[in-house]
């Protein structure tokens, strides 16, 4: 048996009659005790046993799950590590989204990955039928046989279900992208890599089973699956879990379970600190949040200003600005690469922002016209190796911007049935995160992607993957569409800017043509642009090669926006 299971089941043992996790549903909550996850992980792993024929080998034995919000998720996903499954937490589709093209959006990955099982609930079934949807021969398991399995199983007894013996270098789960629900890269994680991670990240917080985890974030996001659900499972370390869609409608559900639970540790991307400072800093009194031993910003580029202002706005809640930390973390690495330690520290640099660019030198300044304050994420996690390379990948000195490279004991297995992916990035043991950044003082500093990807409310979009979606709606000429990232100070994050040209022939209006743009992308992202211009054809910019140039299209954008803003004024 791996260490990590090991200690699961010693979990299970010594911690039976106490919390593993609140989850908040509407209406209600659930608790769950140790001993209430041991038992329903076995009713999963029966459930999973007697629905398919078990794979002869790992490559085979995938397990997806699309369940929304429920109490049901972490044994579903916990009982498939342990019954020898590879488990992956799937997003569904939003009210706001077309069904029809979610789904057609899964097949490709589907079809790839030939889940061993899917496990799911009536409504989502009834959907992928609806939308002809291939399971590629997966077996079905719902999440109420998961119920009346495990009520069963209290009634006779649920030691006759069995964990599998796995050894260390098993693979224990996929962590897919978050980016887009087309075709996403699936991170195969080991049991060694999250065992070590786990102690690791552990022991760079100082958590313990004492400490109180209170989050939203989706379980499908890395984050959310290993923050707030891997990691503090194998310490023994409460947590707290509500809906995404239900913080962003009652942003003050957080606060109060944080009170309610005595809370000490929340990850939040860099929007998210906006968001709660602009819908409850007015009611920042009503709150009490002195328990908390750190606010965590990660998944985004951390904003000084908006540190600044979370902990001005929220100080009449107990909030000081040593709890604002940040990270810096990926799957490929389980999680944490850096991370900024929980106490009283100098983080911060003022630079020249005209000298952040691959091979600058960065340069110390006062404040004025062109400086910018930076929050370092912090220092390298036990275990991890955390360089700066050049264009060649050759290592370059401190206060040298240029690709963070990383080696780590813990680092991924490969990107699960893609090797040609997998050899781009992992070479020789080094990974390469096309991130740009640089390191000052041991402190690592994130300036954000080198080439196309675009985050917004903390998700990783890549520019081709929209623009191709933009270009298959009618009335847009194709491969004449240019997706573009503007920071919103209100925000406190990038938000989607689209541009396309229009079709000649079209007969459609321009309302019609950007209702479908909004529909499809909403409907395949689960994102909304904030904007989308349409533009007669050959208005945009292309490069020398023949392809859309995103800088120049976008500098023409914000010198439009700047020049509406100049004639308001006047």
């Amino acid at each position: 048996m791996n260490a990590y299971i090991e200690k699961i089941l010693e979990n299970f043992r010594y911690h039976a009659d106490d919390e593993f996790s609140v989850v908040g549903l509407e209406g209600e909550t659930v608790t769950i005790l140790w001993s209430d996850l041991e038992n329903d992980c076995r009713a999963a792993i029966r459930c999973l046993n007697e629905s398919s024929a078990k794979p002869n080998n790992q490559a085979d034995s995938v397990v997806l799950i699309f369940l929304p919000h429920c109490a049901e998720l972490f044994p579903c996903f916990l009982g498939s590590m342990l019954g020898g499954y590879v488990p992956s937490f799937m997003p569904c589709p939003s009210l706001k989204q077309d069904p029809d093209l979610y789904w057609k959006s899964h097949q490709e990955l589907i079809s790839k990955i030939k889940p061993a099982a899917i496990i799911t609930n009536t409504e989502m079934l009834m959907q992928m039928k609806a939308s002809n949807l291939d399971l590629c021969g997966a077996a079905v398991v719902l999440e109420s046989d998961v119920k009346l399995c495990s009520e069963e199983l209290i009634k006779s007894g649920s030691e006759a279900v069995e964990f599998s013996e796995q050894s260390g270098d098993a693979i224990a789960l996929l962590q897919h992208s978050s980016g887009t629900t087309g075709l996403k890269k699936g991170v195969a994680l080991s049991f060694d890599a999250i065992h070590r991670h786990a102690v690791a990240y552990g022991n760079s917080l100082a958590i313990t089973k004492d400490d109180v985890i209170v989050s939203w974030l989706p379980l499908y996001h890395d984050m959310g699956l290993i923050a707030c659900f891997v990691t503090p499972a194998y310490h023994a370390t409460k947590t707290v879990q509500i809906s995404a869609f239900d913080w962003l409608n009652r942003p003050n559900k957080l606060f109060k379970l944080i009170a309610e639970h005595n809370g000490t540790l929340c990850w939040l991307p860099n929007f998210a600190f906006e968001h709660l400072s602009n819908t409850l800093g007015r009611y920042a009194s009503r709150f009490e949040l002195s328990s908390m031993r750190a606010f965590i910003n990660c998944s985004e580029t951390c904003k000084a200003r908006t540190f600044d202002r979370f902990a001005t706005v929220f100080s009449e809640a107990g909030v000081r600005p040593e709890m604002l930390k940040s990270c810096y973390a990926m799957a490929e690495v389980v999680y944490g690469v850096t991370q900024a330690p929980l106490c009283p520290s100098n983080d911060r640099l003022t630079v020249d922002r005209r000298f952040l660019g691959a091979g600058d030198e960065i340069q110390m300044v006062d404040q004025s016209e062109f400086s910018s304050e930076l929050i370092s994420c912090g220092v390298p996690v036990d275990g991890v190796e955390v360089s700066i390379v050049d264009t060649n990948r050759k290592p370059v000195h401190d206060g040298t911007v240029g690709e963070i490279a990383i080696r780590s004991t813990y680092l991924f297995s490969g990107y699960n049935k893609d090797p040609e992916r997998t050899s781009k990035n992992l070479i020789d043991g080094t990974y390469y995160t096309n991130d740009l950044g640089f390191l000052h003082d041991g402190n690592l500093y994130v300036l954000g992607r080198i080439d196309d990807l675009i985050i917004v409310n903390g998700r990783n979009l890549y520019a081709h993957e929209i623009e191709g979606l933009v270009s298959e709606v009618e009335g847009v000429k194709s491969g004449r569409a240019v997706a573009i990232p503007v920071f919103d100070e209100l925000a406190g994050s990038d938000v989607l800017v689209l541009m396309a040209e229009r079709a000649v022939n079209s007969s459609l209006s321009d309302r019609e043509i950007t209702n479908s743009i909004i529909v499809k992308i909403q409907s395949e992202l689960d994102v909304v642009p904030r904007e989308v211009e349409l533009t007669s054809v050959g208005s945009l910019v292309k490069t020398s090669s023949g392809k859309m140039s995103r800088k120049e299209n976008k500098r023409r954008y914000l010198e439009s926006l700047k020049q509406i803003d100049c004639s308001r004024a006047a």
